[in-house]
C-alpha cells in the first residue's frame, strides 16, 4: 500500500461566500473563498485538511501494475467539490453510461489556463455542459462519492494539458496535478 501523503498547506477556516447565481453549476453560485493557494491560479477541489490516498504514475492495484492518470483526494461521501480554476465546463459523465462505466459521475472543466481538469467518481453533481457554462475557481462543482471504478468514496483529480507530438498532431496528455501546485509535500 502506498504512503498517504498529507500537504503541509492545510485550508484554514473556510467561509462561504455566495454570490450572484450565472446559470452554470449552482444557483446561486457557491464560492469557496479560502480554497486559493497564495501565488497560484489554482485552488483546492476539497475544503479542510488535504489528504492524498493515490499518487499520480504507476501503481500496483489487485496484484498488477498500473498508471494512475490522476491523484486520489479522501473525501467521504458527500463531500462538497470546487473548481480548480475558473474554466469551461465541457464534459460531464453519468456513472453506468458510456466513459461513466469508468468514470462514474464526472465534470471535465477546460481552465482558463488551457489546463483540462476532471474530477471524478461524484455521487451527485451540480454542473451541465454548454458552449457558456463558465465556473469561478471554488465553485462546488458537486459532491464526492464512489460512482463508476471506485472502491470508497474519494475525489480523483485528473489534470491534462494538449502537447504537439513528433508527427505534428495535438493530443491530450496527463500531468501530476500536485505538480500544478507552488506547495511542498510531506509524507505521514
Amino acid at each position: 500500500m502506498s504512503p498517504v501523503l498529507t500537504l503541509v498547506a492545510l485550508v484554514a477556516g473556510a467561509g462561504l461566500l455566495l454570490a450572484a447565481g450565472g446559470g452554470s453549476c449552482d444557483e446561486p453560485v457557491e464560492i469557496l473563498s479560502s480554497l486559493a493557494i497564495n501565488g497560484s491560479r489554482y485552488g483546492w477541489p476539497l475544503a479542510g485538511p488535504i489528504v492524498v490516498t493515490s499518487t499520480y504514475g504507476w501503481r500496483v492495484r489487485n496484484g498488477k501494475d498500473e498508471f494512475h492518470p490522476g491523484v486520489d483526494f479522501h473525501a467521504v461521501e458527500a463531500t462538497p467539490v470546487y473548481a480548480v480554476e475558473a474554466g469551461v465546463v465541457v464534459g460531464v459523465d453519468v456513472a453506468g453510461v458510456g466513459n461513466g462505466r469508468f468514470n462514474g459521475n464526472a465534470v471535465s472543466v477546460r481552465g482558463d489556463s488551457g489546463v483540462f481538469w476532471h474530477y471524478l467518481h461524484f455521487s451527485r453533481m451540480s454542473c451541465r455542459v454548454g458552449p457558456r457554462v463558465r465556473v469561478a475557481r471554488g465553485q462546488r462543482l458537486g459532491w464526492s462519492g464512489h460512482t463508476g471504478l471506485a472502491d470508497a468514496p474519494h475525489l480523483h483529480l485528473q489534470a491534462s494539458v494538449l502537447v504537439t507530438g513528433a508527427d505534428g498532431r495535438r493530443r491530450a496528455q496527463t500531468v501530476d496535478p500536485l505538480d500544478l501546485f507552488p506547495i511542498p509535500r510531506r509524507v505521514t
